[in-house]
């Protein structure tokens, strides 16, 4: 499986619509998501220390 990064509802809801790990970007402001997602990072920079973490080839 892979994972899909987004900001929004829009993206987060197909993620786990297709079985994919499902990562929230907040920028700052906090955000209630349904279906919540896997993991809830504040930028888009924070993804360099979560994806080694996940398992998934980042290539």
């Amino acid at each position: 499986s892979g994972c899909v990064v987004g900001d929004s509802p829009y993206d987060i809801k197909p993620a786990k619509e297709i079985d994919c790990i499902a990562i929230l970007v907040t920028h700052g402001v906090r955000k209630e998501v349904e279906p919540p997602p896997d993991y809830v990072i504040n930028e888009v920079s924070e993804l360099i220390e979560l994806i080694p973490k996940l398992g998934i080839d980042p290539y």
